[in-house]
C-alpha cells in the first residue's frame, strides 16, 4: 500500500530515533495511520481487474468441492490475506478446509449465496467505513443486510460459529471515540465518500439515527455465538497478523470449536489487548418473514402489511430513530407509487397527532443531526410529509443546513448534493450568507460556489452585484467563466446584470468567458433590445465556439422582431461563415410561430446552402417546426431529389415522417421517389411515409401495393 509508506517510515524514523516507544505503542500507532490512510473507495472502483488479485489460494478449495465431513472457514478477503492465511497455517487441515468467497470483483456474493454454503467460521478482512472495501472490491453493509433477505444465506450469515471482522469501527457503538463525528467526516472525505456518504456513516457511528454498527453486527451474523470486531482503528494485516499467530498457536481449534460459546473469549483478548477489540453474540435468529428489512423490500408482501409494519416500528420509542431513514424511503416511495390509500391515510392521522413523534423528530432535526447537514435536509421532506414539521420549519432547516454546508468552504461534493436539492424549499440564498466567500481569498471555494448557483438561483441584488464585479476585476479566467455562467442561473436579475454580461460577450479577450456570457443571456430570457443585438453580433466573433454558442442562447429567446429576424434572415443566406449559418438556423428550430418568412429562409438554406452541415441543419429545424404548408413539404421532396450527400437526403426523411404530409402532389412525389432512388432506405422510408397518409386515392393505394 502506497499510501502508507510515508507515514509509516516517519513514525519507525521517530521510533528508532527516540527510543520513547515500546513495540505495543508503536502498533497502536501503526493502527491509527492504518485508518487515517485508507486507499479512497473511488480509487478501488477504477482499478483495473487484475486477474492476480483472484488467484486460488494454494490450499484453499472451490466452493463447488466442498467436502461435508470437514469444517469450512470462509474467507471474504478484500483486502490483506494475512489473517486467512494465519488460519490456515494454524488449523488442521485434516478437519478444517478453506474457501475464498470473493472470487471476483462483482457478483461472488450472489454466487456464495446461491452455493447455499455453510460456514463454520467466517474470516472478513476489508477497510470499514458503512463499506467493506479493499483492493480486491468494495461492498457495502446493507447489501450483507439484503442478502440475508434471500433464500440460502443462512449458512453464510447464521451457520458459523464464529465470525472475525478485520476492519476499523467495524463492531463500534455510538459513544464518542478518540475522533469528533467532524474529524470522522474529514476522514471519510479524504478517502473518497462523498460528503452525503461520509455524513451518514459518521451519523450511524455517532448520532441517534440508524442503528450502531455493533448492533447491526449482531443483526446480521443472527445466531452466531462470537462475533469479533473492532469499537475503533483497528490494525493492519501486518501488524495483527504476529498476534493472531500467538493465539492460534495456543488454542487448538480440533478441541475449541465445540466449545465455543457467548462467553468473552479470554485469549483472543489477551492477545489482542493493545487493540480496541470487541466481542457480541449474534441476535436470535429472526424468520425472514418477520425480518422488517425483508418486509419492507419483498414485492409480494401487501402494502397493508408493511404500512402495519411501519405503524408498529413508529410506535416504538427507540426503533423509530433506528429505523427512520428506510422507513423515510419506503413511505415515500410508496406514496409516488400508490400505496394502500385508506389505510395509509388512516395511519398518517394517527402519526400527526402523535405529539410524542413529533417531538422526537423535532429533537433529531434540530439537534442530533446538526453536525450532519447533507443527512439533516435528506430527511426533510419524509419529515414534512408525516406532517411532524410544517412549511416553515422545512425552510428554517434547509437554510440552517445550507448555511452549516456553506461556512467552512465548499468541496466538490457539496455542490454535488446542492444540485441534488432543485427547488426544495429553504434553498434561496441571501448575501450574508455567502459574504465571506466574495471577500475571501480562497478563489477555488468562490468557483465551486458559484458553480452550485446553477441550483441555488440566487434572488439577492447584492450578490448579482458581487458576482458582475468578478467580470470586471483582473480574476483568472477560469472565474470569470464561472462568474458569466452563475449569472444565468439568478432569479430577480437586475438591468446591471444584463448590461454586465452584454459588456462581457462583446469584450471579454477570453473566447470561454464570453461563451459563457451568451449562454447566460439566452437562460435569463429576456428579450432587451441590447441583448437581441449583442447575441446577433456574436455571430461574426473570431471564435467559432462563440458562433455556435448563439444558437441554443438566441433560440431560446425565439427572437420575432423585424430588425433581428432582418439580421438572422442576412447572415443565413450569405454570411461567409458556415458555423454562424449554422447557428442562424438552430435559432429559428426554436421559433413556434409559422412564420412564413422563416420557412422561405429555411427551405433557400435547405436548397442551396454550400455547406453539407448548414443544409442538414435546415432540415433539422424545419422538421422541428412543422410547417403546415404543403408548399413547404414539396420543396423538402425536391431538395430530397437533388441533394447529394446521403446523410443530408437522411435527414430529410427524418423530417418529412415528422411532418407525415397529405397532400396528394407530395405523396405522387415520394412515390417517384420509391421507385428510382438507388438507396435502398430511402425508398422504404418514402413508402412509409405514403402509407402513413392514409390516402383513399386508388393510384396511391395501387403504387403501395405495387411496392410491397
Amino acid at each position: 500500500m502506497k499510501l502508507l509508506s510515508a507515514p509509516l517510515t516517519k513514525i519507525f524514523w521517530v521510533y528508532m530515533k527516540l527510543s520513547c516507544l515500546s513495540f505495543i505503542q508503536l502498533f497502536v500507532l501503526l493502527s491509527v495511520v492504518s485508518c487515517q490512510f485508507l486507499p479512497t473507495s473511488k480509487t478501488i472502483d477504477r482499478i483495473p481487474a487484475n486477474e492476480d488479485l483472484f488467484a486460488p489460494r494454494l490450499g484453499f478449495v472451490d466452493i463447488s468441492d466442498l467436502d461435508p465431513t470437514k469444517k469450512t472457514v470462509c474467507a471474504m478477503t478484500l483486502n490483506s490475506a494475512q489473517e486467512i492465511l494465519a488460519f490456515q497455517r494454524n488449523l488442521d487441515t485434516k478437519n478444517f478446509q478453506f474457501v475464498e468467497l470473493v472470487t471476483s470483483r462483482y457478483g461472488w456474493l450472489e454466487k456464495a449465496i446461491k452455493s447455499k454454503v455453510k460456514c463454520d467460521l467466517l474470516v472478513i478482512s476489508s477497510h470499514f467505513a458503512g463499506i467493506f472495501f479493499g483492493e480486491r472490491g468494495s461492498i457495502s453493509l446493507t447489501e450483507f443486510e439484503d442478502a440475508t433477505c434471500k433464500e440460502g444465506s443462512s449458512g453464510l450469515f447464521n451457520h458459523p460459529k464464529e465470525v472475525f471482522l478485520f476492519g476499523c469501527n467495524t463492531l463500534a457503538g455510538k459513544k464518542q471515540d478518540q475522533r469528533t463525528p467532524q474529524e470522522y467526516i474529514q476522514v471519510l472525505l479524504e478517502d473518497g465518500f462523498t460528503v452525503p456518504e461520509a455524513e451518514q456513516i459518521a451519523a450511524f457511528r455517532y448520532s441517534p439515527v440508524g442503528h450502531s454498527f455493533n448492533s447491526r453486527m449482531s443483526r446480521l451474523f443472527a445466531g452466531v455465538p462470537r462475533v469479533y470486531g473492532f469499537t475503533s482503528v483497528s490494525p493492519l494485516g501486518p501488524v495483527i497478523e504476529p498476534w493472531l499467530e500467538k493465539y492460534l498457536k495456543k488454542t487448538d481449534y480440533n478441541q475449541y470449536f465445540d466449545q465455543i460459546d457467548e462467553e468473552k473469549n479470554e485469549d483472543l483478548f489477551k492477545f489482542l489487548k493493545a487493540y480496541s477489540l470487541a466481542q457480541v453474540s449474534g441476535q436470535p435468529v429472526v424468520n425472514r418473514d418477520s425480518n422488517p428489512r425483508c418486509i419492507l423490500h419483498n414485492k409480494k408482501k401487501a402494502d397493508s402489511a408493511k404500512l402495519l409494519l411501519v405503524d408498529q416500528i413508529l410506535s416504538d420509542k427507540e426503533m423509530r430513530f433506528h429505523y427512520i431513514e428506510e422507513l423515510g424511503r419506503y413511505l415515500l416511495r410508496s406514496r409516488r407509487s400508490g400505496g394502500s390509500r385508506q389505510l395509509e391515510a388512516r395511519l398518517h392521522r394517527k402519526w400527526d397527532q402523535d405529539q410524542s413523534l413529533k417531538q422526537d423528530m423535532s429533537v433529531i432535526l434540530d439537534g442530533g443531526l446538526k453536525s450532519y447537514p447533507t443527512l439533516r435536509i435528506q430527511l426533510l421532506e419524509f419529515a414534512q410529509y408525516m406532517g411532524w414539521l410544517t412549511g416553515a420549519d422545512v425552510k428554517r432547516i434547509t437554510r440552517e443546513a445550507l448555511r452549516d454546508i456553506l461556512k467552512d468552504g465548499l468541496v466538490e461534493e457539496d455542490s454535488r448534493f446542492i444540485a441534488s436539492l432543485g427547488d426544495f424549499p429553504g434553498t434561496v440564498l441571501t448575501y450574508t450568507d455567502i459574504q465571506s466567500y466574495f471577500e475571501g481569498a480562497n478563489k477555488k471555494d468562490l468557483d465551486r460556489l458559484l458553480e452550485a448557483f446553477r441550483y441555488l438561483k440566487p434572488t439577492h441584488r447584492q450578490i448579482h452585484l458581487s458576482v458582475a464585479k468578478l467580470l470586471k476585476a483582473e480574476a483568472s479566467s477560469e472565474l470569470r467563466q464561472a462568474a458569466a455562467a452563475a449569472l444565468g442561473y439568478g432569479r430577480g436579475s437586475s438591468f446591471r446584470t444584463f448590461d454586465t454580461l452584454v459588456e462581457t460577450l462583446k469584450t471579454d479577450l477570453d473566447a470561454k468567458v464570453r461563451y459563457q456570457a451568451e449562454q447566460s443571456l439566452g437562460r435569463l430570457n429576456k428579450r432587451y433590445p441590447e441583448v437581441l443585438k449583442a447575441l446577433v453580433s456574436a455571430l461574426h466573433d473570431p471564435d467559432p465556439a462563440v458562433q455556435k454558442g448563439v444558437g441554443p442562447a438566441l433560440g431560446r429567446l425565439q427572437p420575432r422582431d423585424s430588425e433581428t429576424l432582418a439580421a438572422l434572415f442576412s447572415i443565413l443566406k450569405s454570411d461567409p461563415s458556415a458555423v454562424a449559418r449554422g447557428a442562424v438556423a438552430i435559432v429559428f428550430s426554436e421559433n413556434q410561430s409559422q412564420d412564413p418568412s422563416i420557412f422561405a429562409a429555411l427551405t433557400e438554406a435547405m436548397a442551396k446552402d454550400s455547406e453539407r452541415s448548414v443544409r442538414s441543419l435546415a432540415v433539422q429545424a424545419l422538421g422541428k417546426l412543422e410547417p403546415r404548408d404543403a408548399g413547404v413539404h414539396l420543396l423538402m421532396v425536391g431538395a430530397l431529389v437533388k441533394e447529394p450527400d446521403v446523410p443530408v437526403q437522411q435527414n430529410l426523411v427524418r423530417a418529412l415522417k415528422q411532418l407525415n404530409p397529405q397532400d396528394p402532389q407530395v405523396l405522387f412525389s415520394l412515390i417517384d421517389i420509391m421507385k428510382t432512388d438507388p438507396n435502398d432506405w430511402i425508398r422504404r422510408s418514402c413508402f412509409e411515409i405514403v402509407q402513413g397518409a392514409r390516402s383513399s386515392d386508388p393510384r396511391i393505394q395501387a403504387a403501395i401495393s405495387e411496392f410491397k
